[in-house]
This record gives C-alpha cells, sequence and structure tokens, in this order.
C-alpha cells in the first residue's frame, strides 16, 4: 500500500515532475506559488528526492478497450425517469482568438438496462446509476487530458464490482486511479504541464 501511496503522490500533479519545483513552495520563498500548489503541498506533501532532472515518463501506448457507456442522448426514457432537465454542452470564448476549448463533458450510464442484476463477483452489474461529468483541461493539451477522462472516467465507474453504487468511495478512488493511468498511459511525456481538473 506504501507503494501506492508514493506513486498516487508523485503522480496528484504533474507540477512534481517539473525540475524547478523541487521542493514545496513556501511564502516568501521568491517564486510563484499558486493556490493549486499550496493545496496540494498541504493535502499530500510533495515526493521526496526525486531523480535529478525531474520525473521521467514512458512512451504513449494505445489504451486497452473498454465497453463504453450510453450516451445521455440514446437512453430509453426508463433510464431518464426522475430526471428534469440534462443539456450537455460547452461555449466558446466569442474574444480570445485562437482559443481552445479545453472543456470534456459526458452524461451517460453504465451499460445495460439499468437494473442490478449480473454476476457481481465478475463485476458485470448494472445499479442503475447515471453519470454527469465535467471536466476542465489545463495546461498546452488540457484538452486532450479532457477528453480522455471523460471517456474513461464513466466507464471504469461502470466496470466497477457490483456497480458504482456498490462501494461509492471505494469506486470513485479505483476509477479516478484507473483514468490517471489511462491518461499518463495515452499521452506519455507529452502530459507533463497539462491536466484535468474533473
Amino acid at each position: 500500500m506504501a507503494n501506492q501511496d508514493q506513486k498516487f503522490r508523485e503522480r496528484a500533479s504533474v507540477m512534481f515532475g517539473r525540475p524547478s519545483m523541487r521542493k514545496a513552495p513556501r511564502a516568501g520563498a521568491g517564486g510563484l506559488c499558486s493556490c493549486f500548489d499550496g493545496c496540494f503541498s498541504a493535502l499530500m506533501g510533495f515526493p521526496a528526492d526525486q531523480v535529478a532532472g525531474g520525473v521521467t515518463y514512458a512512451d504513449p501506448q494505445p489504451l486497452e478497450p473498454m465497453e463504453t457507456c450510453i450516451p445521455w442522448a440514446e437512453l430509453g426514457p426508463e433510464r431518464k425517469a426522475g430526471v428534469k432537465h440534462v443539456e450537455v454542452g460547452s461555449g466558446a470564448k466569442e474574444c480570445a482568438v485562437g482559443w481552445v476549448n479545453q472543456d470534456a463533458t459526458t452524461a451517460c450510464a453504465p451499460p445495460g438496462n439499468g437494473e442490478a442484476t449480473g454476476d457481481f463477483s465478475a463485476g458485470t452489474t448494472h445499479d442503475g446509476s447515471l453519470f454527469f461529468c465535467v471536466f476542465d483541461g489545463h495546461g498546452k493539451l488540457g484538452h486532450e487530458v479532457a477528453a480522455v477522462a471523460a471517456e474513461r472516467l464513466p466507464a471504469h465507474l461502470a466496470a466497477q464490482p457490483g456497480g458504482p453504487l456498490a462501494a461509492p468511495k471505494k469506486s470513485i478512488e479505483a476509477a479516478f486511479r484507473k483514468t490517471d493511468d489511462d491518461i499518463y498511459q495515452s499521452l506519455g511525456p507529452r502530459v507533463e504541464y497539462s491536466g484535468s481538473t474533473g
């Protein structure tokens, strides 16, 4: 478990890979320190002694195929029951010439008919859950990071044994970690200085 915690700390923010960010930012240290940097240093601490030159990333690799969730527009009325209104979209900034929208959204449901059926031990069940996600990409390739997250996070949630509602906290943590792995695997070293909130 200690290795997983260390791996998480090292990858919680790609700022850890920046050669200029060797130590936790301190007020008055003379360098720039954002709110984000301060939050992560307070919550998770900074990894100890990194390899000289920062973190190394593996080359990009294709992602394993996953069963995708059913988009909101394709869901039947029985799956949408109880939800009054859903609008999925993101607008352009009219005043920013050359701006690339780095947002990604998804509204979907796990495959199946929404009933809690299937093989619970194999994790092939569906619990009627619906997923509504917004990802705000940041950095040069933030739009790519957000797109991977929007596709993969709901699929990882849907693949949780017993469905994501059987153990919500555990399901969300596992799905975020797997999505994080997918982002690093698909982008490789290009991910540095890019990310997404979700």
